[in-house]
């Protein structure tokens, strides 16, 4: 999973302001299993864009991860769950050798739906596996106009994530505060508070907080400009190194923390996006003879959805992505530094021991 992808997407979706919300995660895997199937340009477009390595092993190493993050969930008692599926035009000349690649390396298996003849009850048997992925959480991901009867081939990801934090905020403590939504802007909203020990950094520009989740794994890095008014000036300077340093220079110390609690929900239509970033011929003139030998196979659309909550008690998120292919203020306490984001920041959840970003998104005003 490359973090500079990550960047990029969050780049380009985050410039028409307000909210934003994905999962670079959900959006990498349901793309790489496109690229899998792509030759020629195409194919390098694609790697390009997605900061692929030149690995003959990427996707089974994908499966890998994906593996060892749901053994970790297992075992450290947090909810995570990725799934893969294709929906293949019926008696459409697919490629054995593409399908057995999938399904070797990423569990994937190929159900046949007719596009042709019902296009509409194709649509809801994909966004009713989606939903039902997701707990519910995504639903409607594919509107009339994302499935018809040319579509020949939807690949999907679904990804959800719920977790309690290690230290939970107690309910009785948040309390309405101004949220600065401008420098000179405020508004009011609950801000949870608490105080220990939390891994921390800090520059001219930003501060840095891992926010763990239990048993550690993951964690909600925050990052809040110094000043009201920084967003900008942050982002301008984000970038995939600049989110991974900090988890190498952090250190412990006692802070006190003020987070309000948000809820996010955005979906995305990401042809415009991906043909920006440098993903241009999977839409036209596309080369995927790797998944058929039928001509003419491109990219229709991308569509992506995503939600999270975050509260006292912990966060939930959700994601999933289909890729259709056409025919009360409180005082310091001494020896406490104060971590306050009662203005607009960026969070991602991440993967600590690898660095994969789960979730990745921007508070501009909670909801």
């Amino acid at each position: 999973m490359s973090t500079e992808f990550a960047v990029d997407l969050y780049r380009k979706l985050g410039e028409g302001g307000g909210n934003v919300f994905l999962s670079p995660w959900s959006i990498d895997l349901a793309l790489t299993m496109t690229w899998a199937g792509a030759r020629g340009v195409t194919a390098e477009e694609i790697a390009q864009t997605l900061r692929l390595p030149s690995d003959p092993d990427v996707l089974a190493k994908l499966g890998q991860l994906t593996a060892k993050l749901k053994a970790e969930a297992a075992d450290g008692g947090f909810q995570f769950r990725s799934v893969n599926a294709l929906w293949g035009a019926t008696r459409y000349p697919f490629m054995p050798a593409y399908m057995a690649q999938m399904e070797n390396t990423l569990g994937v298996h190929l159900s046949e739906l007719d596009f042709a003849a019902d296009p509409r009850a194709a649509r809801q048997t994909i966004n009713a596996w989606i939903a039902d992925q997701t707990h519910d959480k995504i639903k409607g991901l594919l509107g009339p106009g994302n499935i018809t009867p040319e579509t020949r081939l939807v690949l999907t990801n679904a990804v959800f994530f719920k977790a309690a934090w290690e230290h939970p905020f107690e309910k009785d403590r948040t309390q309405n505060e101004a949220f600065f939504v401008s420098a000179d802007q405020k508004t009011s909203m609950p801000l949870m508070y608490q105080q220990r020990s939390f891994s921390y950094a800090e520059d001219s520009t930003m501060q840095v907080v891992d926010l763990p989740y239990r048993h550690h794994l993951l964690a909600m890095r925050i990052f809040l400009p110094t000043s009201r008014d920084g967003l900008d000036k942050l982002e301008s300077d984000l970038s995939a190194q600049r989110i991974k340093a900090p988890g190498d220079g952090m250190r412990r110390q006692i802070l006190q923390v003020w987070l309000p609690r948000f809820k996010l929900e955005n979906k995305y239509d990401l042809v415009e996006t991906l043909s920006a970033l440098g993903i241009k011929r999977a839409f036209n003139q596309a080369d995927f003879s790797g998944i058929s030998t039928a001509a003419g196979l491109s990219i229709s659309d991308v569509v992506h959805q995503a939600f999270v909550d975050t509260n006292e008690e912990g966060t939930e998120a959700a994601a999933a992505t289909a890729v259709a292919m056409r025919g009360g203020v409180m005082l310091p306490e001494p020896g406490s530094n104060i971590f306050r984001a009662d203005h607009p920041f960026i969070f991602a959840i991440i993967h600590q021991p690898t660095g994969s970003i789960l979730f990745m998104g921007r508070v501009s005003r909670p909801q």
